[in-house]
C-alpha cells in the first residue's frame, strides 16, 4: 500500500522546500518530502507520494478492523525559514 498526501496551501506551493508528515497510529508512516518529491499541481495543491508500507493484520491492524477510527494524519511544519526558499 502506498500513502498519498495532498495539501491545499494558502501560499505558493513552489515556495515550499520541505514537508514532514506523520500518521502516529501507523508505524512507518513518518517521512519527509523535499525537492523533486514535492509535486505542485495546476489547481494549487502540492502532491506527495508516501512510503510503501506492508499491510497485514499485525502491522496495520487498524486498517483490517471493520470499525477502525480514522487516522489523524497531518503535515508537520517545523519552521518557515527551513521550508521556504
Amino acid at each position: 500500500m502506498r500513502w498519498q498526501y495532498g495539501l491545499m496551501l494558502e501560499l505558493d506551493p513552489q515556495s515550499v522546500s520541505e514537508v514532514r508528515f506523520f500518521c502516529a497510529p501507523i508505524p512507518g508512516s513518518t517521512f519527509t518530502a523535499k525537492g523533486d518529491e514535492l509535486e505542485p499541481r495546476s489547481d494549487g495543491a502540492l502532491f506527495v507520494e508516501g512510503p510503501v508500507l506492508l499491510v497485514s493484520a499485525e502491522t496495520t491492524a487498524r486498517l483490517c478492523k471493520k470499525l477502525a477510527p480514522p487516522c489523524n494524519a497531518k503535515p508537520l511544519f517545523q519552521g518557515w525559514d527551513i521550508l521556504m526558499w
